[in-house]
């Protein structure tokens, strides 16, 4: 077996590719084969050349298993981060702090929910964020943002961002209202 039939057997296994390899892994002597003159080329031992083969496809790596345990490792880092964003917001740490006013609160919700269920909308709004811990609802509770999170302080509500569309337009505190809005609306629902 020459060079060019050694190569038609691995390229068909997907092994390599050039006959550059193939040299060299013969002067490596992981492959067997005499020079019988440079015009001729290698006379390749055909056991050796299979045994190379069927060696080398085990050790072949699968890319769709690569990139399976990249996602997965990209997606474990992500949530590691997003955990610790939480904490630092706990602690207080945050890139920006803004109030949310209880009466523009109830304002956007007026324009944004049904009046049949307004009014108990609002009661549950007063119980559950601006009223928490105390017995007299709040007139503004600050939110603190970092990254994708927004912590919104005495109501204890953290919101991840990426898990509710949102406009790229509007700014970070209408975002915010927003977020806050359809977050106390689906706890409504569930309740």
């Amino acid at each position: 077996m020459n060079i060019d039939e050694a190569l038609e057997l691995f390229e068909k296994n997907g092994v390599a590719s050039s006959k550059q390899m193939i040299r060299r892994w013969i002067r490596q002597e992981k492959i067997k084969a005499k020079l019988h003159s440079k015009r001729q080329g290698y006379e390749i031992d055909a056991e050796s050349l299979i045994s190379f083969v069927e060696e080398k496809k085990k050790n072949i790596k699968n890319p769709a298993r690569y990139q399976e345990g990249f996602q997965d490792g990209y997606a474990a880092a992500m949530e590691e981060i997003s955990e610790r964003f939480k904490r630092m917001l706990f602690l207080g740490m945050y890139e920006k702090q803004f109030p949310i006013s209880r009466s523009e609160f109830r304002n956007i919700c007026a324009d944004k929910i049904s009046t049949r269920n307004l009014k108990s909308f609002l009661e549950f709004v007063d119980k559950n964020c601006f009223g928490r811990g105390v017995s007299k609802p709040r007139q503004q509770i600050y939110c603190n943002q970092i990254a994708d999170f927004f912590y919104f302080e005495k109501a204890g509500i953290t919101i991840d961002q990426r898990k509710y569309d949102r406009d790229q337009d509007i700014s970070i505190e209408d975002t915010a209202y927003d977020m806050l809005i359809k977050k106390l609306l689906k706890d409504f629902r569930d309740k």
